[in-house]
């Protein structure tokens, strides 16, 4: 049985897909993009979380880490290229200041586990979605997880950056009823510049992706200062518009909830503005002008 590394399982989620869904966050991600609000799901393995501000000082976690990770001569430092995700810490920590992000799961064990919310599938409409970091980094495990799920009548959705080798995504939407595209930017040197990703072969892959028939959303990211322009968003309108299968668009507003996680995994915050309301109700209807539905999630 094909096993995998998660690091969150969120129920009764209304904007990743349709009807009421079960979100499964898998760990590792090809991509670094400043504003990303889920900075756990980088690295494709388990690691540790440290919230500063629940610290006591106890001095607990230095004591029980095999592995001299915790310093706390001159408050709290974590050496943290030292650390192998053992758990000690976090099992002794007295606060809650510590947290592993990352668990591994066979695909039996968590279809299982997600087939409990099947009578909400059933009555909304709802399925399973699988998000990230970047799902399509462990495409043998979720496609027999899919595989499972489809079995048992559940509907799948994946979330993709598109950034993934086009036999894995070929493949797994065998087993995926929606896609949930991430078009991050839709100019190259700055998709590249924020985000390490190649927008020709992200475009090529949804090209692909396209020609199968699978119904694809596309969903848009909009940070205040980087890409939420006009040009942009007339450039993904023409997309969608070129596609066969575009059931719409989704427009992202950038939030700041990614700053403190960023602090917990040891990475730089981003800071950048939300698009003004006005702004994001214009791209509504430079969309809707074009004959392309679009919503703000």
């Amino acid at each position: 049985m094909k096993t995998g590394v998660i690091f969150d399982i969120q129920r009764y989620c209304i904007s990743d897909g349709t009807g009421i869904r079960t979100v499964v966050f898998f760990k590792g991600c090809p991509l670094h993009c400043s504003w990303c609000h889920n900075k756990e799901g980088i690295c494709p393995a388990p690691e540790l979380l440290f919230d500063a501000q629940k610290c006591v000082f106890c001095g607990r976690c230095a004591a029980v880490c095999p592995h001299g990770v915790h310093r706390l001569a001159d408050g709290h430092a974590l050496a943290r290229l030292q650390c192998n995700a053992c758990g000690a810490c976090v099992r002794a920590c007295p606060a809650g200041a510590l947290e592993l992000a990352g668990r591994t799961v066979d695909a039996a064990e968590l279809a299982a586990e997600l087939a409990r919310d099947a009578d909400y599938f059933r009555l909304s409409g709802g399925g399973v979605t699988f998000s990230g970091g970047e799902p399509l980094m462990q495409a043998e495990f979720l496609c027999e997880t899919a595989r499972i799920l489809k079995e048992r009548g559940i509907h799948v959705a994946v979330e993709t950056s598109g950034c993934v080798p086009t036999d894995g995504l070929l493949r797994a939407a065998r087993c995926t009823d929606l896609f949930l595209y991430d078009v991050k930017d839709t100019d190259a040197r700055r998709l590249h510049r924020y985000t390490g990703g190649d927008l020709g072969h992200i475009l090529a892959n949804l090209r692909a992706l396209d020609d199968l028939g699978k119904p694809i959303v596309l969903r848009c990211p909009l940070i205040g200062g980087v890409n939420a322009e006009p040009e942009h968003i007339s450039r993904v309108v023409q997309l969608a518009k070129s596609m066969k299968n575009a059931c719409g668009i989704e427009f992202l507003p950038y939030h700041d909830w990614g700053e403190t996680k960023a602090a917990r995994v040891g990475a730089r915050p981003f800071r950048a503005e939300t698009p003004a309301a006005e702004a994001l109700r214009e791209f509504c209807e430079t969309a809707a002008r074009a004959g392309v539905r679009a919503e703000i999630v």
